[in-house]
């Protein structure tokens, strides 16, 4: 009887196991070596990551690979599935697919971080089905997406869940059994171009769409998927993406109740002569004319009272884009090429940005792809240079009009309204990365962005009133209150008794 605090939950899993073990340590006589350094690429999410969001790591439509495969919630997509394999049986053997998958069990174990409580034979049935699906998939995307955008973005963002990935010389294996025999050199353009036209597509950050070799795009996919394949376009995308559609937005002003409710006592004080009123109701005219939204944007930035529980993740210490623009006339640019193009000059003040094409799947696309680079670079020395520059975007993104903004920049381009796509970007979690690194080309824009915002005269004394007024903001509002109130009983007094001059000698 297997131990309760064992991963495995039966007999028969702790034979799989053993069995596992054997081949994995074969006698020297037969002749078969398992890399043990190989290592895996489909992971589970990280707790970090699902404690933000579970819903954009678990599939909803369709599950693939033996994490999420046998799932009873996904019978449908079981059965989609297979009338997909079925459609394709007369011009493939997916009997010999499978005992073919079988042979590699010990590379496809070696891919996953956890251990498969799967016979040998039920895990190479998994992988054949899907595999074939995902072929499938992927081949009919383009038309796919003309037809019925919706499901196919659903469908796009379950495929490119960390957890469900398929390894991709198991997708390899298929494209040998859907082109004819001797057509090497096809069958590995098509499924190049496969992958490569699916990523470019469904990608949010830019991807190349041309000059990448097959060369290069093989290299990425050695021991790798679909996921890590995307990963490896975007944080090497050196050539400019195609545009799309955008958006608009705006901000509340959350003085605006308080502000008319002090305006109508002075008014109405002065309208009845009170001594001091006009001076008052001029001060208050002159208050109007104060651009309060970027003063209260600003105070917003750094208070937890005033953001939303979407807001409420850690973010990067940098002004949002309204706050650089209004206050420190920062400007904003589309640059060509990928986040490695990322760049901040400070003579010309202006940040150069690549352009992000937000689409209904965007954020789990994103989500999964930061997932996959914290899971495959856990605490190593290398930069997580896509959850960096996610960071940044996060850390200036706060409020819609921060997205019009970088909308009207083509920065940001989408068929999203507004605020859909703000919320996106207040709800990733900061990445922690490693604090031995070198100082990045980001982390040092950031910092100058802040020495020059910090040096704008409005900024200091804004600044200044957030330090000194904003902390007694509660007193401020019940006094101005009061102040309302005694005018208005005043205001009452007067027209009862009568306000003559020798009241107020």
């Amino acid at each position: 009887m297997p131990s309760p605090n064992s991963m495995l939950r039966s007999v028969n899993s702790e034979e799989r196991w053993t069995t596992e073990m054997f081949r994995s340590f074969p006698a020297e006589e037969e002749g078969i070596h398992i890399n043990l350094n190989l290592p895996p690429c489909v992971f589970r999410v990280p707790t970090s990551f699902v404690e933000t969001k579970p819903d954009a790591y678990v599939p909803h439509h369709v599950g693939l690979g033996p994490y999420h495969h046998l799932r009873p919630d996904l019978y449908t997509a079981q059965r989609r599935k297979l009338a997909v394999v079925a459609k394709l049986h007369p011009r493939i053997n997916l009997r010999a697919v499978a005992e073919g998958i079988a042979k590699w069990e010990p590379f496809i174990r070696q891919c996953h971080d956890e251990y498969l409580d799967f016979d040998p034979q039920t895990l190479a049935w998994i992988l054949a089905v899907d595999a074939f699906y995902l072929v499938n998939f992927l081949n009919n995307y383009s038309v796919a997406t003309s037809n019925n955008k919706a499901e196919t973005e659903k469908l796009a963002g379950d495929v490119l869940m960390l957890e469900n990935q398929i390894p991709s010389l198991i997708i390899a294996g298929i494209f040998y059994h859907l082109v004819a025999p001797g057509d090497d050199e096809v069958r590995r353009l098509l499924e190049l171009e496969r992958f490569h036209i699916f990523c470019w597509d469904v990608s949010p950050l830019p991807v190349p769409l041309l000059g990448v070799g097959p060369g290069v795009v093989a290299e990425a996919m050695l021991e790798g998927h679909l996921l890590k394949l995307m990963y490896y376009f975007i944080v090497n995308c050196t050539i400019v993406r195609l545009d799309s559609p955008i958006f608009m937005a705006h901000v509340d002003n959350p003085g605006f109740v308080l502000a008319e409710n002090l305006k109508m006592g002075v008014d109405a004080a002065a309208g009845v002569g009170v001594p001091g009123a006009a001076i008052v109701q001029q001060l208050v005219s002159l208050a109007e004319k104060v651009p309060w939204d970027s003063v209260l944007a600003l105070f917003k930035k750094g208070d937890p009272d005033g953001k939303s529980p979407s807001l409420l993740v850690e973010e990067i210490d940098i002004p949002c884009v309204s706050q650089l623009v209004d206050l420190a006339g920062i400007r904003f640019s589309v640059v060509p090429g990928g986040i490695r193009e990322f760049k901040y000059d400070v003579e010309e003040k202006k940040f150069y940005l690549p352009k992000i094409n937000i689409k209904s799947n965007s954020e789990v696309v994103l989500r999964n792809l930061l997932a996959y680079e914290a899971a495959a670079k856990p605490g190593g020395p290398d930069v997580l240079e896509l959850a960096e520059f996610v960071d940044l975007m996060c850390g200036i993104i706060d409020t819609p009009r921060d997205v019009e903004i970088l909308r009207k920049e083509e920065i940001i381009v989408s068929d999203l309204t507004d605020e859909e796509i703000a919320p996106i970007f207040n709800g990733i979690k900061r990445s922690t990365g490693n604090k031995e690194k070198k100082t990045t080309d980001i982390e040092k824009a950031v910092e100058k962005v802040n020495v020059e915002y910090g040096n704008v005269p409005k900024v200091k004394v804004y600044r200044l009133m957030k330090k000194y007024v904003y902390g007694s903001w509660k007193f401020l509002t019940v006094f101005s209150m009061v102040i309302v109130v005694l005018l208005l009983l005043l205001q009452a007094f007067c027209l009862v008794y009568g306000c003559s001059k020798h009241w107020f000698k």
